[in-house]
């Protein structure tokens, strides 16, 4: 299991991070690559399966479909991408208990396993950790002051760090990006 969270900033910036757990009921061990990645202007997160992320990655049938998340929308998602997805999905019989995250430049969308692609205007999370992590992203976005500033970059820790606390199969290290730095965090 996992946690994915994700947030859109007021400044046009989309930031999204994850833990590093792959588990299943009777134990949990420590991957080294990403659930959240980079792929051109795009941020991708997904749960529960490492498999999914891999075909995201490094599946040509997937790459340069999109426009620039600032100028994408649900319909092109929709209509473009997920026909491909579902193509790369079924070669590989991914099964159907699966969630993506997608976004960039302030905007940020959802994939669910049946295929439906909803908008998200503020903050996410996805996994097991989820639950926790949106009391996190909650509370550090509601309760910003100018005496007390978060940082998004703390935002996405925290709310990986909530959900670390509370749920076995989350734990560091975690990786966080932002649309607006080229590389992780």
């Amino acid at each position: 299991m996992t946690i994915i969270a994700a947030l859109n900033t007021n400044r046009g910036a989309t930031w999204m991070g994850a833990d590093s757990a792959a588990s299943d009921e009777t134990m949990v061990e420590t991957r080294t690559e990403s659930k959240v990645m980079r792929i051109g202007p795009w941020l991708f997160g997904s749960s529960p399966s490492f498999r999914v992320s891999q075909i995201l990655m490094w599946d040509p049938s997937l790459q340069g479909i999109l426009p620039p998340p600032s100028q994408c929308s649900t319909y092109s998602i929709v209509c473009d991408y997920v026909p491909c997805l579902q193509e790369a999905f079924h070669e590989e019989d991914i099964g159907d208990e699966w969630e993506i995250l997608m976004g960039g430049e302030g905007f940020l969308w959802g994939i669910q396993s049946d295929y439906s692609v909803h908008q998200i205007s503020n903050w996410t999370a996805i996994g097991s950790g989820s639950g926790f992590a949106l009391g996190s992203l909650f509370y550090t976005h509601r309760n910003q002051s100018s005496y007390h500033p978060v940082s998004n970059y703390n935002k996405i820790l925290y709310a990986c760090q909530a959900a670390e606390f509370y749920s076995i199969s989350v734990q560091r290290p975690f990786y966080i990006f932002s649309s607006e730095a080229p590389h992780e965090c």
